[in-house]
């Protein structure tokens, strides 16, 4: 045990000026260290057989006499066999702890969520101009927040997620599902910090007791273009000049999606196959593998002329003007809309699916995905134009990346088919042109 040193008074600590440890009495173990200009409270004690200095105050913010007290404190821990250092250290943790607490306890939704895209950023699992992030602020800031944005996040009820989701329950089960998870991905962060012990109120089992009865769904398909109304259309898009035009036109050539189409990139072309192949992890079905696609003369061509007029700034075949990304869905949707609306105008009747119907009963404008692919599969099998006999229907399932799970599959998957969807392709290629006035 540290023998017990002469007990100073308060003057003679005051006047200890010189850097080094001074056992000042009272309590064994007790020392004041000087660092010119400081001068902290030091109890020095064995553990173990080990000597240990635990530095608890500074002087003159603690007295000598409060300085005493608290390592009698210390000693009774050490006769306790409790570590006073590690018993402090505890103790700043719990301190901690609750300050936490409180502040977490104040926080509002809004709060919360920002913290949380903050941290998700920081940790690279959104990128800060990304689209997913994008949309998902747009969820907080239209949808979210005027409903919950400034209730405190542990007050958050079902009832709460319940009124955000109500107003469009019935008509949008999409968007319900991305805003549930979203709110959801927050309060899956906040308990993985121990930010809450909260259960994330979206339990769908529980909200849909809180929710009307949602009408049976109608079956809707993507909105196509007649057959017989592709070369007239054709026409239209290929007189158009922009980028957009450009990739609706090789979408529809290439029978793809428009996903697929805005995000194709210079490397992904084999110019000396004449052929597009897209990676399995960009599509739908990525089990089904890569997507090879036969390019036809008239798709060649479009690259072709994109590539000699190329400033090479993007990888992308059809960049956005703004920032070099590829092209937003919305950029083809314009494209469409704005030859929707021009052929009403001059004629009285706009490019549509007269078997889509909306909720008047008014046929639905045509839509890049159902042109592209759903206008191409009846094509391919239109008994007006013979193609019924003219082509299989297995390889216009392949042309669409489709699975075939008949005993034909393997031979359909092998060169031959190839050849086949490079026939296919092509024809379909003369067909969409076969509206345009061409000098060959």
């Amino acid at each position: 045990m540290p023998k017990i040193a002469k007990t100073l008074t308060d003057l003679q600590v005051k006047k200890l000026t010189t850097d080094g440890y001074y056992a000042v009495g009272g309590v064994a173990g007790l020392y004041l260290r000087v660092v010119t200009p400081n001068k902290y409270w030091v109890f020095r004690y064995k553990l173990n057989g080990k000597r240990r200095d635990l530095q608890f105050d500074k002087y003159p913010n603690v007295s000598l006499k409060i300085a005493r007290e608290r390592a009698e404190d210390f000693k009774k821990l050490q006769k306790q066999g409790i570590d006073p250092i590690e018993w402090r250290k505890n103790k700043a943790l719990e301190a901690k702890a609750q300050e936490n607490k409180a502040q977490i306890a104040s926080m509002t939704f809004r709060m919360m969520a920002e913290a949380y895209c903050k941290y998700q950023i920081e940790h690279e699992r959104y990128e800060e101009e990304s689209k997913d992030l994008g949309l998902f602020k747009g969820h907080l800031k239209n949808y979210i927040y005027p409903i919950i944005g400034d209730i405190l996040f542990q007050d958050i009820s079902y009832d709460h997620i319940a009124k955000i989701l109500s107003p469009i329950w019935c008509e949008h089960p999409a968007l319900v599902r991305k805003i549930r998870s979203d709110i959801n991905g927050i309060y899956a962060w906040a308990r993985a910090l121990k930010l809450t012990d909260k259960e994330s109120p979206t339990t769908p089992s529980v909200l849909k007791n809180l929710l009307p009865k949602r009408p049976p769904a109608a079956q809707k398909n993507h909105p196509m273009l007649p057959v017989d109304e592709i070369p007239e259309f054709f026409a239209d898009l290929h007189a158009r000049l922009s980028i957009s035009a450009r990739c609706l036109e090789f979408a529809i050539l290439t029978a793809t999606r428009s996903g697929n189409a805005r995000e194709a990139k210079w490397v992904e072309i084999n110019f000396n196959t004449k052929q597009w192949i897209i990676p399995a992890k960009k599509m739908k079905v990525s089990s089904n593998g890569d997507l090879i696609i036969p390019l036809s003369t008239e798709a060649m061509a479009i690259l072709k002329e994109l590539k000699e007029n190329s400033l090479g700034y993007s990888d992308y075949i059809f960049p956005s003007p703004i920032g070099g990304g590829f092209l937003s869905d919305a950029s083809l949707k314009a494209v469409i809309k704005t030859m929707h609306f021009e052929k009403i105008q001059a004629t009285g009747k706009g490019y549509v699916d007269p078997n889509e119907l909306d909720k008047n009963g008014n046929p639905r404008m045509i839509t890049a995905h159902g042109t592209a692919r759903a206008s191409f599969r009846t094509w391919a099998q239109d008994d007006k134009l013979g193609n019924n006999k003219r082509f299989d229907e297995r390889i216009a399932e392949l042309c669409l990346h489709h699975k075939i799970t008949d005993a034909y599959n393997g031979a359909y998957e092998r060169n031959e088919a190839i050849k086949s969807r490079t026939e296919m392709m092509q024809a379909w290629a003369d067909y969409c042109y076969s509206g345009i006035m061409r000098n060959d």
